[in-house]
């Protein structure tokens, strides 16, 4: 699942199977209408940071029956509330 807002994004991987899998993520962010790569997931639930390889994929390997929650993108909009 993805959701986005204010530039930011939460990514939220789930395994329903029995066995672990590794995951691809090829994630592309539009700023000034120039597609870039996400370089950086921030993992919500551990003190873990996925780093984009040189092509801009991640590869997040998720246990049996497990799941992984991350965050991505700016959050200086945090910085500006009134």
């Amino acid at each position: 699942m993805h959701y986005s807002w204010q530039g930011s994004s939460l990514i939220i991987l789930h395994n329903f199977d029995e066995k672990a899998h590794e995951v691809i993520l090829d994630l592309k962010q539009k700023q000034n209408g120039q597609k870039e790569k996400e370089q950086k997931l921030i993992d919500l639930m551990v003190n873990y940071e996925s780093e984009a390889d040189e092509k801009g994929k991640h590869y997040i390997t998720l246990d049996a029956y497990g799941y992984r929650w991350f965050r991505t993108g700016d959050l200086s909009h945090l910085l500006k509330k009134s």
